[in-house]
């Protein structure tokens, strides 16, 4: 698979198995099966081996892994899964962050995409923050690369057709999602074990 190219042919660290207890916690939290979470630990695994065997990932791991070009967009996810904010990811948060993307419910990833945007956690999409996202999402998703005209075209249009502050808030934002769940479709991951 794609994550065993990035490794080479180099020995891997051997990983500690995971406790029977810890598949259960993290069962409980994520919504997967006990083999669903043993299959991600060996992804998790190998992701964490591709720099540097610490049995943690980091952010070049990170955007190495799952092949962002962007560095914004790679440090926007991996903020989020980083929920603990010691700039690594380890195994729970890695299961947790995935879930969300992968099972979370509407309202859960209405909340993960909110915070992708809301770069300064204030609790508000500012147009700053939305140019600053929206041009490295379109330039990864579709190497678009728009003028500054253009963006703040697009990021007033948007503000515009949101909200009637000059930013947008959490509740704007999920009425904004729930007629739209395309806005969510950039959640799926896809990898191989």
């Amino acid at each position: 698979g794609l994550i065993e190219r990035r490794m080479g042919n180099r020995p891997a660290k051997p990983h500690s198995p995971l406790a029977l207890q810890r598949i259960t916690d993290i069962a409980t939290v994520t919504g997967f099966t006990p083999k669903e979470i043993q299959s991600l630990y060996q992804v998790y695994c190998r992701i964490s081996d591709i720099r540097d065997r610490d049995g943690v990932i980091d952010l070049a791991e990170f955007q190495s892994a799952f092949l962002y070009e962007s560095s914004e967009v790679a440090s926007r996810f991996f903020s989020m899964f980083d929920q603990n904010k010691d700039s690594s990811i380890n195994f729970e948060e890695f299961s947790e962050g995935l879930s969300i993307c992968m099972n979370g419910s509407i309202d859960a990833r209405i909340k993960f995409v909110f915070g992708l945007y809301d770069l300064d956690g204030d609790g508000y999409i500012d147009r700053d923050e939305l140019f600053s996202i929206l041009r490295a999402a379109l330039l990864e998703s579709f190497s678009l690369n728009l003028s500054d005209k253009q963006m703040n075209q697009v990021v007033a249009f948007t503000v515009e057709n949101v909200s009637s502050n000059s930013w947008v808030s959490f509740d704007d934002f999920s009425l904004l999602c729930q007629k739209n769940q395309n806005i969510l479709q950039g959640l799926k991951f896809s990898f191989t074990s």
